[in-house]
């Protein structure tokens, strides 16, 4: 998994959204938390106490944990929790957990967009819950993404860049650990994993019932190993493969980013014209998608990305191809914004840009990665470029010098563990879509063998994750969460 691993939030729009958790003292960090009861994490919640929140019909709490698991006496932070009550109480089943994807994405604002992607007796009857997790949002964010932006303004198209890149990653990283450096060590997918046990704890659920989807399928592929036994029903949708080095796991994807990089342009050559669903770069997309390149390299135009206006560089320009790239419906969309920087229009990239960078906050993104695994110095971060540049020449030179921020990482790596069974669990359903750029079919595939009661959908079609693709998806997810039956074997939607 690499810092580009970002979010099924990529695919699925803009970061907008005006719901959020009260903006009580969720990003603060509590030293004076007295002694608490000892479970399987350590630590016992109190019962969530939810409230009314936005929009209508949510509601919203925060949730206090310990920062480090070993000490749950002592530091504690707390969780921006959000939910949609079950739309039919007499018959509801309890919780459905979902994280929508990251590492860095924001569940909170995630819920009220998603939500309609569950089929509706599953709103039916599952209170849906998703949360900010630790350093994100509302939940003790990271407060250093400004070195993200500063970083990501340099050209990393070149398997060599300047020493201003390493320069600009050390940056990044000295600002983290400066503003954040007390919690750095324990923001990894582990302690996010108990953060999720804690929660069902919290709500009163006897098992946990939980869809993840991108990088939430780590956190549910770790619960599922550690705590099979409190494991109700888990879906793993675009899984992330623990079990790969930075190395492999950076050039599996760039090969995928670059896979979905070739259909598009394929597709825009079959797709001229102007409207709203057609290509206007067809005569020509990969030489006008170059020649936007080179004019960012030497006279790069403003836009807005995030909350900053900032000069859209090479790199900022691949983040906009890339986005395209997790959906098939965002291509005309790339066409359209290429096209308009040709004449000097840069807002449609930008917007592609901010939908890449913006789905999660970047510094929590590289504080996961770069503590998850174990990143390569020296010869062999070189050696990870290059052998990147070579399997995926259109894009993935830029991924590789994305894990530049991990050399200069303050917190020593805590590598997950690279094998998984999950013995004894109910059956789990894994989902991979068979044109997944961010987390490619083959992890999925890996991953449901490796378990030892887990069945395996294929999605065919070009996107990131199957949640909400289609009716056949939803259904077999919705028949799974509700009755916890899988289909057979081999089933393809």
């Amino acid at each position: 998994m690499t810092v580009a691993a970002l979010a099924v939030l990529a695919a699925c729009g803009n970061n907008s959204g005006t719901a959020t958790a009260p903006t009580t003292a969720a990003s603060t960090v509590d030293t004076t938390a007295g002694p608490a009861a000892t479970t399987a994490v350590g630590f016992t919640p109190k019962p969530i106490a939810w409230q009314a929140c936005a929009p209508e019909g949510y509601d919203c709490a925060f949730l206090e944990v310990p920062l480090n698991y070993d000490k749950p006496d002592g530091t504690r932070i707390k969780l921006a929790v959000k939910r949609k009550p079950a739309e039919d109480q007499a018959k509801r089943i309890g919780s459905l957990f979902f994280n929508p994807g990251g590492p860095g994405g924001s569940g909170v604002i995630a819920l009220p967009r998603l939500v309609d992607d569950f089929a509706p007796e599953v709103r039916a009857r599952f209170d849906i819950v998703s949360w900010d997790p630790r350093g994100v949002g509302g939940s003790a964010p990271l407060s250093c993404d400004r070195g993200a932006i500063e970083f990501y303004a340099n050209d990393l198209s070149s398997t060599h860049p300047g020493p201003e890149a390493d320069a600009a990653a050390k940056k990044w990283a000295d600002l983290c650990k400066t503003s954040n450096g007390d919690e750095l060590p324990y923001l990894g997918t582990t302690d996010v994993m108990k953060d999720l046990e804690v929660m069902r704890q919290a709500v009163g659920d006897e098992k946990l019932t939980y869809a993840g989807f991108s990088y939430g399928t780590l956190i549910g592929l770790l619960y599922a190993d550690r705590y099979p036994e409190k494991t109700r029903a888990i879906i793993l949708d675009g899984v992330v493969d623990p079990s790969l080095d930075v190395k492999e796991s950076t050039i599996q994807q760039s090969t995928a980013v670059d896979d979905a990089y070739e259909r598009f342009l394929a597709w825009c050559k079959v797709h001229p014209g102007d409207g709203e669903n057609d290509c206007p770069i067809a005569a020509d997309p990969e030489g006008t998608i170059k020649q936007v390149i080179d004019q960012a390299r030497t006279d790069p135009l403003p836009g807005k990305v995030g909350t900053e206006t900032v000069e859209l560089s090479t790199t900022f320009v691949n983040f906009a191809i890339t986005t395209a790239t997790y959906d098939s419906a965002i291509w005309p969309q790339i066409g359209h914004a290429i096209k308009d920087m040709t004449l000097s229009d840069p807002a449609g990239l930008a917007k592609l840009a901010n939908a890449y960078i913006g789905a999660a906050s970047q510094s929590l993104n590289a504080a996961v990665n770069c503590l998850d695994s174990k990143a390569p110095t020296g010869d062999a971060f070189q050696a990870l470029v290059d052998e990147t540049a070579l399997a995926a020449p259109k894009l993935g030179v830029y991924n590789a010098n994305s894990v530049r921020v991990c050399k200069f990482w303050s917190v020593p790596p805590k590598p997950l563990p690279t094998t998984f069974r999950a013995a004894g669990s109910p059956p789990i359903l894994v989902w991979g879509t068979t044109g997944d750029n961010a987390t490619p079919y083959a992890n999925s595939v890996k991953i449901s063998g490796m378990l030892e009661n887990a069945t395996l959908v294929t999605l065919e079609a070009s996107r990131h994750a199957a949640l909400g693709a289609n009716e056949c998806v939803t259904k077999i997810q919705a028949t799974y969460l509700i009755d916890v039956k899988v289909p057979p074997a081999d089933t393809k939607c």
